[in-house]
């Protein structure tokens, strides 16, 4: 039982550990087939960053790159970049013990509580934690070894090498091993040198982007912008107890052997640093100082201030989420098969289940206990015990299974699949579009990322499969697969070596599997197709898809059963081949408990890399694994995207910070873009001859156009091209207020100040607000009949496009309604700032534009108002692309049509409600798609609709971890790559949306919604940060608020507390 505060009683749930029982065997590979560390526990103080794996079998990658058995801590800093801007990580320590540790007792544990990772046997222990306000990394290792020993090793190539640009060769020199805290210590070094980069021929990036961009004339003044240029970046490591290995630079021996089975604590110390250096001697030097210093602290002082910090960190905030009351009780009844089915039985369907017990009246049915073979005799035929006489049959010994007298639980028979070669089949059995395929058999593990053929069905695709997933406490567990062309739908539960009743059917309202009575997974619309022919053991013979596992009874009917009838199918075989404890079905407890500790992973996986002015990288993040060898398509280096920033996916993460108070994290993007402001400020008069700052979606690190979708360089361009202040990239060209970035990050600049009131923060950034508003004000033409700003041309998102040059307004949007919703929020939210903090010509140029704003676009469609993508809509030569809905932009991240603004304004919020329920136009309804950056979720939460929202929720903490990982919390590729920063991200987002959002009611007033998205089958416990420095927390049990404390006191008439919904 795990859950919640209720009144007095504290019944935490279980989200401060990730472990894992059994070692991961490295390398794994990635969804291209490359190779990775799978079983690597992040942990960072914000700038540096490590993963700690173990390896429990020597392997190599290369000619050049291997790791051997031990502890492994693969390093790297957040401001560690190539000259192109690409992160490089710093290299792997490996902690190798005499005798190893080995796997007896294994266990692998990541403390989030503390930011800790322990591996641990029965031999000893290394215990791992990057400080949390310094970057000096300790591992202890502690245990009955005789010797401990340190090797470092490279991630890159001993010579200049080449590695992935999007659209620049980019290459580097190798690493540097040094010696540069005397002969007891190791350092591991990369240095940028100007003959790194090839794009345009030009020495470095920073300087060669401003040229392609005609900007060069900047180039001096800009210089000190150019973090890159020189930056050295690296580790020391050393410890007390070891000194060098005479000859070698890379590996640190023990002073002394210890005495057999004495126990022993031996502290290791690594220090990172990256900075700019006119040398590496200085780096070095530099580098020797830090470290010295880091082995002056008091280890045990420095730890008890490393823990208390992340105690503080956890203490301001959290979200509890439990199911386990009566409600979540019956959800997991709900879960089961007589309930995910159509129970509506006539007297006929009635008679017709009790039938169904009989295999006789199945279409087909393979039973191994009428097998008369002797024990390990192959099977060439495997005859069909019902009437229809379809036996499946290998003619080839080669490929035939075998038969095993006791080959399953209980000692029961069985067929036996090697999952390489053999299976069985039927070139001649229709099977209708619409059936039933149910199978006893046990999975003994599978590597395919598709489906085996436990059954297949040929030339329609139906079958009943199994899959590889990776679980917390496995790495290699096997899931049920619904099979059909292109089929994603994999079950929930690990049903490796356990041997199981599975069934799935194929129906007209779609397709469900079931293991052992619960519910797998299910697919919304119809997707089953007849076929023709049949296999067992395999899917059609191709691509390695083999079943590994045995099989005792397969039962197959020419029609979908129904829940009675498949319930009774399940009791038969259930009882006829016992296998111990079925399966438990999962209930919403179940979901929530996980849901709760996904929402802890995502923010200790975001607030480890957020502690620099360096955002946290969209495509891979910090943690992609990758392993040698490096090459122009793979390696560490290498991410699809390249090296930039793409404000669509980056701002994610930052949107979640404010609830929990991370107020630190949240300033990491606002200093981000304050560093631009130099270039920012002096491009736009060269560009457009007026003053304000501007940037589009995908942009470098220092504010310039992504060279890649800049395209001809100003120079190369004609009156025929776009102007050079503009991009070529159709896709990005004239967004400057949606995707484009800086309206949106002046949302969370406003929001921060709304939550914290930091009068000297918002001083500092507000050049970013104020230079946004003055570029719009100035940037677009005013209706001479009206005097309205027309923002022409632009763009709605990358949906919806503007494709020529020069624009017309009959291919290019008018008004997009993105830019439109931020302007109105924008100067509103402008003019509340205190008048300390802002000038009276400013507050002028807001007020006169906020005065000029044409309406937010609607839409009369499907017989009413609707909200729509930009002024104008439809018009039929605009080109479209991508799936985004520009639309509910006005929803989030711009709040101006939610359910707190029809609260606070009267606003109708129904026009956006529509769209994201029921419209039928496209870009509408790809709200309901639900991964990556899509952010329909985040849009229910906010106009109040639970049911949607909650459902969105759970189905993105049920993801699995990308191909390849391990750790829970590191997604799949999507859109972007693996693992993905905003998949979990939106999901924190929303359910803090859900469960408290702001009321929007003005700055002065600073009140909140209590649960406006909350579904009353949900318990939670929970402490968030809300406007004007106040802390909201309480507890909800069985859909009543049973605790409510409200810090300041006094604020506690802030906060309306609205009913849950069912």
């Amino acid at each position: 039982m795990f859950g919640l505060l209720v009144a007095a009683a504290a019944a935490e749930p279980d989200w401060r550990t990730v472990a894992w029982h059994t070692i991961t065997e490295e390398p794994q590979h990635n969804m291209k087939g490359k190779p990775i560390i799978s079983g690597g526990m992040p942990m960072g103080n914000g700038e540096t960053t490590a993963l700690v794996f173990p390896v429990g079998k020597a392997f190599n990658t290369s000619a050049t790159f291997g790791l051997g058995a031990g502890v492994h801590i693969r390093l790297g800093m957040m401001t560690a970049m190539a000259s192109d801007m690409a992160p490089m990580e710093l290299g792997i320590v490996s902690i190798i013990t005499d005798p190893p540790l080995g796997d007896v007792g294994f266990l692998q544990e990541l403390y989030l509580h503390n930011a800790t990772v322990e591996v641990s046997t029965s031999v000893g222990s290394v215990l791992v934690w990057v400080d949390a306000s310094s970057n000096r990394v300790t591992a202890q290792v502690s245990g009955n070894f005789r010797d401990v020993s340190v090797l470092v090793s490279s991630l890159r190539p001993a010579e200049r090498f080449a590695y992935g640009g999007r659209c620049s060769k980019p290459t580097s020199a190798p690493d540097v091993f040094s010696v540069p805290a005397g002969p007891g210590s190791l350092g591991l070094s990369h240095r940028n040198d100007d003959s790194d980069i090839a794009l345009l021929d030009k020495p470095a990036a920073f300087n060669s982007t401003l040229d392609q961009q005609g900007l060069s004339s900047l180039s001096d003044e800009l210089q000190p912008m150019d973090a890159w240029r020189h930056l050295t970046f690296g580790f020391v490591v050393s410890s007390d107890a070891l000194v060098a290995k005479p000859g070698r630079r890379d590996f640190l021996q023990g002073k002394a052997r210890a005495a057999v089975g004495e126990w022993t604590t031996r502290e290791i110390v690594i220090t990172t640093l990256a900075q700019q250096s006119p040398s590496q001697a200085a780096w070095e030097r530099a580098a020797s100082e830090l470290h010295t210093s880091h082995r002056r602290l008091d280890a045990a002082q420095a730890r008890g201030e490393h823990v208390a910090s992340w105690a503080s960190f956890w203490e301001r905030s959290h979200i509890w989420v439990s199911g386990e009351t009566a409600a979540g009780d019956a959800n997991r009844a709900a879960r089961t098969l007589s309930a995910s089915l159509d129970r509506s039985l006539s007297r006929e369907a009635a008679v017709r289940a009790l039938r169904a017990l009989m295999p006789q009246d199945a279409l087909l049915s393979l039973d191994a206990s009428t097998l008369t073979l002797a024990d390990g005799a192959r099977v060439a035929k495997w005859p069909d015990t019902g009437s229809q006489g379809h036996d499946a049959s290998q003619p080839d010994p080669s490929r035939q299974p075998i038969f095993r007298v006791a080959g399953a639980v209980g000692g029961r028979p069985a067929v036996v699949f090697d999952g390489a070669t053999t299976f069985l089949a039927n070139k001649d059995m229709p099977l209708p579009s619409q059936s039933t395929i149910v199978a006893v058999f046990q999975d003994h593990g599978t590597a395919n990322d598709c489906c085996t053929g436990v059954f297949y069905s040929g030339g329609g695709c139906n079958g009943l499969s199994t899959q590889h997933a990776s679980f917390d406490n496995d790495p290699n567990a096997s899931v049920l697969l619904i099979d059909w062309s292109g089929s994603t739908d994999t079950g929930t539960d690990d049903v490796k070596n356990r041997q199981i009743v599975a069934s799935v059917v194929y129906n007209a309202s779609g397709a469900f599997s079931f293991a052992d009575g619960c519910l797998q997974s299910q697919t919304g619309s119809q997707v089953g197709a007849a076929g023709k022919s049949f296999m067992i053991g395999s899917r059609n013979n191709e691509m390695g898809r083999f079943f590994n596992g045995t099989i005792s009874e397969i039962l197959v009917y020419a029609r979908p059963l129904n829940a009675t009838e498949l319930a009774a199918v399940h009791t038969y075989l259930l009882t006829k081949w016992p296998a111990g404890s079925p399966l438990r079905c999962r209930g919403l407890g179940d979901e929530l408990l996980e849901l709760t500790r996904r929402y802890a992973q995502t923010r200790y996986v975001q607030a480890i890399q957020a502690g620099t002015w360096v955002p946290i990288k969209f495509n891979g993040m910090a943690f992609t694994s990758q392993l040698p060898p490096e090459t122009t398509s793979s390696g560490p280096t290498y991410r699809d995207w390249g090296s930039c920033n793409w404000w669509q996916n980056t701002r994610l993460a930052y949107w979640n910070m404010l609830a929990p108070a991370d107020f630190d994290s949240l300033e990491t993007i606002l200093e981000y873009f304050r560093r631009m402001l130099p270039l920012l400020e002096r491009r736009t008069p060269l560009a457009f001859n007026h003053s304000g700052i501007y940037i589009t979606e995908t942009s470098t690190l220092f504010g310039l156009y992504d060279p890649c979708d800049y395209g001809k360089s100003a120079a190369e361009r004609t009156p025929a091209d776009v102007p050079f202040g503009y991009e070529e990239s159709r896709w990005t060209r004239f967004d400057f207020g949606g995707d484009g970035g800086l309206p949106e990050l002046c949302m969370m600049l406003l929001d921060h100040y709304l939550y914290t009131l930091d009068d000297t923060m918002m001083a500092k950034y507000l050049p970013l607000l104020s230079g946004t508003l003055d570029f719009f004000a100035r940037h677009y033409n005013y209706s001479a009949a009206d005097g309205k700003l027309r923002i022409f041309p632009t763009q709605a998102l990358e949906t919806y496009q503007c494709p020529n040059w020069p624009a017309t307004e009959a291919d290019c949007p008018l008004n997009d309604h993105p830019t439109v919703a931020a302007l109105h929020v924008l100067t509103e939210r402008a003019l509340e700032l205190p008048t300390s903090l802002t000038s009276a010509a400013q507050r002028t140029q807001w007020a006169a534009l906020r005065a000029s704003l044409p309406e937010l676009p609607m839409v009369f469609e499907e017989g009413r108002t609707v909200v729509a993508p930009y002024e104008g809509y439809p018009k039929n030569g605009i080109t479209t692309g991508n799936v985004e809905t520009p639309e509910l932009y006005s929803t989030h991240p711009f709040r101006l049509l939610t359910l707190a603004a029809s609260r606070s304004r009267g606003v109708d919020i129904a026009p956006s409600i529509y769209c994201l329920e029921q419209s039928s136009r496209s870009t509408c309804r790809y709200s309901d798609d639900n991964e990556g950056w899509t952010q329909g979720l985040m849009n229910a939460a906010l106009l109040g609709r639970a049911s949607r929202a909650a459902s969105k929720v759970l189905e993105r903490s049920k993801t699995k971890p990308a191909i390849g990982y391990r750790f829970p919390a590191f997604m799949d590729h999507m859109q972007d790559y693996q693992p993905s920063e905003d998949h979990l991200a939106n999901l924190n987002t929303a359910l803090q949306f859900m469960l408290l959002s702001p009321a929007d009611d003005g700055l002065e007033a600073g009140g909140v919604l209590l649960f406006p998205a909350w579904p009353c089958s949900w318990d939670v416990d929970f402490r968030l940060a809300a406007p004007r420095k106040t802390y909201v927390s309480g507890a909800l049990v069985n859909g009543t608020l049973v605790r409510l404390d409200v810090d300041p006191p006094e604020r506690k008439g802030a906060v309306t507390v609205l009913p849950c919904q069912p």
